[in-house]
Formats: C-alpha cells, sequence, structure tokens
C-alpha cells in the first residue's frame, strides 16, 4: 500500500542536550508538507575489477548527508510557533506579564539550537527520525487572501526510519495567524497598508566534517545572517523609492491582532537595499514591492518578533 501524509500530519520538535543525540518531542505541529532528503551515495572502487569483463567488483559508501525542508501553519498559540522561532533565529524568549495576556519576546541569539524532528503521517506508518538538526533558512510569508505559513530548512546529523508511528499531542487551539488580523507597516514615520509580506531569514549553516563521522558532526553558522522583509502594495506614493534612493534606516514593525492574541515582527534600522519594483497592467492599480532589511547597530538586534498569548511561556503549547 502507497504511503502518504495524511490529513491529520505533524512534526514534533525537541531541543537535544548533546547535538546529534534525539530527544522526545517537546511540541507537535500540524505538518502541510514535509521533505527530508537522504543522501548516501555509493562510489566504484576503481582499482577492484574483474579479470574477465573489467567491471568493477564493488562500491563504497563515502558519506551520509540529510537535509529537511517542512511547512506549517502559524498559530497564535498551541501550534509551536514560540519552538519554532527559537530554532529559525537562537536566542531565548523573554516572557514577561500576567495572566491571561502574556508578552513573549525573541531576539537572534549567535547561536542556532541543536533539535530533533520526528514525523507523523497518519497513515500508521513508521516515522521519521532527524537529529542534530540545524535551520539554514526560513520563510514565515502570508498574502491577500490567506493564512500565514512558516517554511523552514536546514541540515540534520542523521536519519533513521523505524520502530512503532509517534504519538503526536496537538493543541485543542486552532487559531491561525490570517492575512486580515494584518495591520499597516510602521517605518520613517508613516504608515503603509500592505498587501503581501515574506519573512525570509537567511543563516548560513554549514555542515561540518570530521574523522569518525559518516555525516556531518554538527552545523555552524558561517556566514552573515540576513533578515529580509518583502512587502508588497498597491502604490500609493514615491515613499519607498525615496527611501532607497536615500538610504534611510528605520524600523520597520508589522502587528497582526487577533482578540488578545499578537505576533509582531520588528526590524530595526531597516533600510531598502535594492530597487523598488513597479508592476502594472495596461488598464489597472499599479502594485509596489520592496524588501527591507534589519541591521544590529550594535545596540538593537536586526530583528526582533513579539508573541502575546494566553501561555505563561513562549513555548509552553
Amino acid at each position: 500500500m502507497a504511503e502518504d501524509l495524511g490529513r491529520n500530519a505533524g512534526i514534533g520538535i525537541g531541543v537535544e542536550v548533546t547535538p546529534g543525540t534525539p530527544v522526545a518531542a517537546a511540541l507537535w505541529a500540524r505538518l502541510n508538507s514535509v521533505t527530508i532528503n537522504k543522501s548516501r551515495p555509493l562510489v566504484r572502487r576503481e582499482r577492484l575489477r574483474l579479470a574477465t569483463d573489467g567491471f568493477g567488483q564493488e562500491r563504497i559508501n563515502l558519506v551520509e548527508d540529510v537535509a529537511f525542508s517542512y511547512t506549517i501553519d502559524a498559530q497564535y498559540e498551541q501550534g509551536a510557533l514560540g519552538l519554532v522561532l527559537r530554532t529559525i533565529l537562537g536566542g531565548t524568549w523573554v516572557d514577561t506579564g500576567s495572566g491571561p495576556t502574556y508578552d513573549h519576546d525573541l531576539e537572534p541569539g549567535l547561536s542556532l539550537p541543536a533539535h530533533t524532528l520526528r514525523t507523523y503521517r497518519d497513515n500508521g506508518d513508521e516515522g521519521d527520525i532527524l537529529a542534530g538538526c540545524r535551520v539554514s533558512s526560513a520563510t514565515i510569508e502570508v498574502s491577500t487572501p490567506g493564512k500565514m505559513t512558516i517554511t523552514v530548512n536546514g541540515l540534520a546529523m542523521s536519519a533513521t526510519t523505524g520502530g512503532a508511528a509517534p504519538t503526536p499531542s496537538y493543541g485543542t487551539d486552532r487559531d491561525p495567524i490570517l492575512h486580515h488580523e494584518g495591520g499597516t507597516l510602521a517605518w520613517n514615520s508613516a504608515t503603509y497598508t500592505v498587501r503581501s509580506l515574506s519573512l525570509a531569514i537567511e543563516n548560513a549553516v554549514e555542515g561540518l566534517r570530521s574523522f569518525g563521522n559518516r555525516g556531518i558532526s554538527s552545523a555552524k553558522s558561517t556566514g552573515v545572517r540576513t533578515a529580509r522583509l518583502t512587502l508588497g502594495r498597491y502604490k500609493e506614493n514615491d515613499d519607498w523609492h525615496d527611501g532607497q534612493i536615500a538610504a534611510t534606516e528605520s524600523t520597520a514593525t508589522i502587528q497582526f491582532t487577533d482578540g488578545t492574541n499578537v505576533f509582531e515582527i520588528e526590524l530595526n534600522n531597516a533600510a531598502i537595499p535594492d530597487e523598488v519594483a513597479l508592476a502594472n497592467t495596461t488598464v489597472g492599480l499599479v502594485e509596489e514591492s520592496a524588501v527591507f532589511e534589519g541591521r544590529h547597530d550594535g545596540t538593537n538586534a536586526a530583528i526582533e518578533v513579539t508573541l502575546t498569548n494566553a501561555d505563561a511561556t513562549a513555548e509552553a503549547s
């Protein structure tokens, strides 16, 4: 029987104590899609050939590489958003406030946490266990009309399949972040109505190889990390173009709110590094898109995310 992902498929996440040693899933999120690439190329030993026909006698396995990509819906709570964001950005959540609403703030850390991913395919099949995972890139996006999704890509130290299928534990709250819950963009003392958002985080992660390991022994951020927010709107003025020409830097903030629940993205010292793109038909509205890139100024982090919900800690559900 063919395998399928299943309507109730999920991915479990747990931060590891020892990188590469799998742990139980602390939280689960419902999966939209998942891709796991396990590469174990076999190489011919050219010096071992049969005298009768010259074909090689054996092959050897030199290396094992594991890469992953998964997509989930972004929820204000009980969808593992807080834990997923920490695997993307590193750092430590700062939890403040009191019930029924708590504020949670996260700034990036220098290192990214190694974590375990466990897949559940909702059809009784064995699940995959990826250990020593680190996030190389991630995209948070939402357009009009639509819901917010998060796509996470990265490397793992190992991947195994076997044993009984895991039993996911999902939260009871099913409150996704929707496009119409987003407010205006605040930047350079002005506000703008936007219709699409795509936040791209690049971590420049590279796997480390050493004796004693067929796969990577760990992974490190090896280059300059970037946080780039691509926004689209119906063009009303030349503010974004003028700001790009003037190399204007200012805090860029956009917030999504549903009742007392809040998800906010803030780019500090945000500038528009590239030319502003315009698109329009012969008869129609002019659409404009621009990339805003955050910068650390020595005091303020390039990016900060804020989550407000009923959980006492950002990673409680």
